[in-house]
């Protein structure tokens, strides 16, 4: 998979989908004007707010959902430009049709976020109670 992420890395999402994208125009919201320009950058140059951006409104989740997995594989909290974590609430968005037909990339997001879940239970059980302790409550 990795092999072909490379293969795939250097070129845009109008290259990789194989139809033009047409040019922003001032009657455009800036979201889609946005969306546009983005969708002409090499996949290689996207940013973590990029991705947010582009995977919120759905666009070449083929494309673009390996390349979030891979940061939030890193990172679980990778953030755009909105919050910490706002690449993450983007993935879990996507539409379930979308998940069911990805096996491969829905196993990657079920280990993220049982990593998650592991550690919300450790804090809840370890630490805040004894973190507690330290201030009498």
């Amino acid at each position: 998979m990795k092999q072909h992420r490379n293969s795939t890395s250097s070129k845009s999402l109008m290259e990789l989908e194989g139809s033009p994208v047409r040019e922003p125009t001032e009657t455009d919201t800036p979201l889609v004007q946005t969306c546009l320009q983005l969708m002409r950058i090499p996949l290689e140059q996207l940013t973590t707010e990029s991705l947010r951006l582009l995977i919120g409104q759905q666009i070449g989740l083929i494309f673009l959902m390996p390349l979030a997995l891979d940061r939030l594989e890193t990172d679980a909290f990778a953030a755009g430009d909105l919050y910490v974590g706002d690449l993450l609430h983007a993935v879990v968005r996507a539409p379930p049709k979308f998940w069911a037909a990805q096996p491969q990339l829905r196993s990657r997001l079920d280990h993220i976020v049982m990593d998650l879940k592991d550690r919300i239970l450790f804090l809840e059980r370890d630490v805040f109670p004894n973190y507690e302790r330290i201030y009498g409550a």
